[in-house]
């Protein structure tokens, strides 16, 4: 986002993970992403690092003026909001204290930034900032945007507290999506309507286009770094 924000031309390399290409194996010895290989072969590593290069570069939407506060929400974010939903997601594997415990901790960090919310609309001061720019990848629901990317159905509650917002139906905007009330989300009806979507192809096919349309619709990249920087220049609808 910084680096569209600058106005700095790059080349975008999508990396599948589990088979990792040698060019980025060979600038990268991590071999994660996101690397940004400068012109003068200098190898930036971290996602930080690659915005403080960007707004150095040019700065026209002036976010660097809350690179200070943005140190502490970066770290609350990245540290420890992803260390407890880690924990969270895979409490079987972390048996010393209950999923409902690591949830009640990354609740913490999530009201802290509902409270910041409710006297501004930005992190640290009256304006976008690096802060805001940074922390939004990890405000939003990745499950959801890698099925739908996958060209694959989702079968959603209507109520989830991590969804903003709670109704998840803005996400099916194609058929693409299976919306179950309060009562619905049981074990038994979704295998049911699992079962149903193995059986039925035809249905499947037409969710698991829909789904593809909705990706092409809400996850383009280009379209997400246009439309947040139209909003950031005020421009955009809110």
């Amino acid at each position: 986002m910084a680096l569209a924000a600058a106005n700095s031309v790059v080349e975008l390399r999508e990396v599948l993970l589990k088979d990792k290409p040698a060019d980025l194996t060979a600038v990268s010895p991590k071999a994660t992403v996101p690397v940004l290989v400068l012109p003068d072969g200098q190898i930036l590593e971290e996602s930080l690092d690659i915005i403080d290069w960007a707004l150095n570069q040019s700065d026209p939407l002036h976010w660097a003026s809350g690179r200070t506060g943005a140190t502490d929400w970066i770290q609350r974010c990245d540290g420890e909001l992803k260390t407890w939903l880690d924990r969270y997601k895979y409490a079987d594997q972390f048996p010393e204290a209950s999923a409902e415990h690591y949830r009640q901790q990354a609740e913490q960090t999530l009201r802290h930034m509902e409270n910041t919310f409710e006297t501004s609309r930005w992190l640290t001061g009256s304006s976008a900032s690096v802060a805001d720019i940074a922390v939004f990848p990890a405000s939003q629901s990745i499950l959801w945007q890698q099925s739908i990317g996958m060209g694959l159905p989702v079968i959603v509650g209507d109520r989830s507290e991590f969804m903003v917002p709670s109704d998840a139906s803005y996400l099916n905007r194609n058929g693409n999506l299976i919306v179950l009330d309060h009562e619905e989300e049981t074990a038994p009806e979704i295998e049911r309507l699992l079962r149903d979507l193995i059986d039925d192809r035809e249905a499947l096919a037409k969710m698991a286009e829909g789904a593809r349309r909705t990706a092409d619709e809400m996850l383009d990249w280009n379209k997400l770094i246009e439309e947040t920087l139209r909003h950031n220049r005020g421009t955009g609808k809110q």
